[in-house]
C-alpha cells in the first residue's frame, strides 16, 4: 500500500532529511517549503491549501510540519483525513502572524456543516401546505411540528388536491 505523505515546512532542515530519508519507495511525498511565505504569512490561505488538498483524498494521508501551529491545526481540524500528524522540530521559531480561536473555528465549520445538512434534507412547507397537513392529521390549525413518520406519509401526496 502506497502512503501518501503531505509535508508543509517552513525549513528544510536536518530533521526533514532525516525523515524523508527513512521513507520507502511506497511513499509519494508532497513537499511545500518555506509554507509561511508561500501562505503570503496568512493563516487563513494555509488553512484553504489544506482543505482542499485533504478533501481530495479518498485514503487517509500523513501530514509532516515544522510550524507548531500546524501541527494543532491539522490534527483538529483535519483528523478525518489524517492517518498521522508528525511534528518536526527543526528549531523553527516563526509562526503565523495570527492565531486563530480553534473552538470558534470549529464552531463555526459545524454550524456550517449543520446549514448544509439542513439545506438538503430539510423542506420548507408553504401554509396551505401546512393547513393541508394538519386536517390530514387532525391536528390544530396553529400546529407546526409532525412526526417523520407524517412527513414521509405527505411527502407521497398531493398536499394541494383537497378531493
Amino acid at each position: 500500500m502506497m502512503e501518501k505523505i503531505i509535508c508543509f515546512v517552513q525549513n528544510e532542515g536536518e530533521e526533514l532529511e532525516k525523515f524523508l530519508g527513512q521513507q520507502n519507495d511506497n511513499s509519494e511525498i508532497h513537499l511545500y517549503t518555506s509554507i509561511i511565505e508561500s501562505c503570503e504569512n496568512n493563516l487563513m490561505y494555509c488553512f484553504g491549501e489544506l482543505y482542499s488538498f485533504f478533501s481530495k483524498q479518498k485514503e487517509k494521508c500523513w501530514f509532516v510540519t515544522d510550524i507548531s501551529q500546524l501541527q494543532d491545526l491539522a490534527g483538529i481540524l483535519f483528523a478525518p483525513y489524517l492517518e498521522k500528524v508528525i511534528y518536526l522540530d527543526q528549531g523553527v521559531k516563526r509562526e503565523f502572524p495570527v492565531v486563530w480561536d480553534v473552538e470558534g473555528l470549529m464552531d463555526f465549520e459545524c454550524k456550517s456543516l449543520m446549514d448544509h445538512v439542513e439545506s438538503k434534507f430539510m423542506k420548507l412547507y408553504k401554509q396551505e401546505e401546512l393547513d393541508s397537513m394538519n386536517y390530514i392529521f387532525g391536528k390544530p390549525d396553529n400546529n407546526k411540528v409532525f412526526t417523520q413518520f407524517e412527513l414521509e406519509a405527505v411527502s407521497k401526496i398531493d398536499l394541494f388536491d383537497r378531493t
